[in-house]
């Protein structure tokens, strides 16, 4: 007798569109309004290519951040910037990029497509970045230190003085990247990195760059863009290697609606702290051993 085998019937497969993705931590209250209507005005020149330099996006973020014109890079998503720097700074086998361990996935990801070194920095036993761990890994073929403040994925983060005192230490050779992608969730003891990267520029310090995203706080992760700042000979190269227009038109522009529309931003980021507060009290509860997030602080 032939035909086809009946495989016995399992658990019924789960519905993963209505499934939360808890591991890419996306923004469960969507963006502000504004965006949405900035997409569907953006939709009747879908044939069009979008505007190469992003002008008005651009624009837009240098007055945001309060920096020059010429500071400012975009991408498709803060992840896309990050690659581009790994690749331009670690040109040869040899050459080394620190970061934390654990941390987002990227950072070992895009050494590997570079053919670069990986460095990882076991974390401090509390979750915070051990400073002199970051600066005892840094041997003479290290070319990039990624640094994330808030740290993902254990939430916390490193202080102005701690943060300084990192930089410091660091040689003037060697490129600091801040990733700030959850910058909007900080609490205001938190510093501000692309303050500090202007100062330090400002006193001839050039190896600072800082990169934030709208994916996470303005709720546009499927949108795919980023944003960062970096001296201008080091963005002016960033630029010469991305993709032409890898940013759609409706994506840009639905990004410049998001940062006008901050109050929406601050509320939902508010929600987000309500919530972490209870479910961290629930996940120690259980068992976990977690560290205590200074991303708002549970006061």
């Amino acid at each position: 007798m032939t035909g086809r085998v009946r495989e016995p019937a399992g658990p019924p497969r789960p519905d993963i569109s209505v499934m939360a993705h808890l591991a890419v931590n996306e923004m469960p209250y969507g963006p502000p309004g504004s965006a949405h209507t900035a997409i569907i005005n953006s939709s009747g020149t879908l044939y069009r290519h979008p505007d190469p330099t992003y002008t008005a996006l651009v624009t837009t973020l240098a007055r945001h951040l309060g920096v020059p014109h010429a500071t400012v890079m975009v991408g498709a998503g803060s992840s896309s910037i990050l690659q581009r720097l790994v690749r331009l700074t670690c040109t040869s086998s040899t050459d080394g990029v620190v970061f934390a361990n654990p941390s987002p996935a990227g950072y070992s990801l895009f050494a590997t497509q570079a053919g670069a070194r990986q460095h990882r920095v076991s974390l401090r036993a509390d979750g915070t970045v051990d400073a002199d761990r970051v600066v005892a890994a840094i041997t003479p073929s290290v070319r990039m230190v990624i640094l994330a403040n808030p740290h993902n994925p254990t939430g916390t983060a490193l202080p102005a003085t701690q943060l300084h005192d990192i930089i410091l230490r660091i040689p003037s050779r060697v490129l600091v990247v801040l990733d700030e992608a959850y910058h909007e969730f900080a609490d205001t003891a938190v510093p501000d990195s692309v303050e500090l990267a202007t100062a330090r520029w400002a006193h001839g310090h050039h190896n600072i760059a800082v990169l934030r995203t709208f994916s996470k706080a303005y709720g546009l992760a499927a949108l795919r863009v980023g944003y960062g700042i970096a001296p201008p000979h080091l963005t002016t190269r960033v630029w010469a290697a991305a993709a032409p227009g890898e940013i759609g038109a409706g994506a840009a522009d639905a990004a410049v609606a998001a940062l006008a529309d901050s109050a929406t931003m601050k509320r939902n980021c508010a929600h987000v702290a309500s919530e972490r507060v209870r479910v961290l009290t629930g996940l120690r509860q259980l068992g976990f051993s977690l560290p205590d997030s200074e991303v708002f602080s549970l006061s």
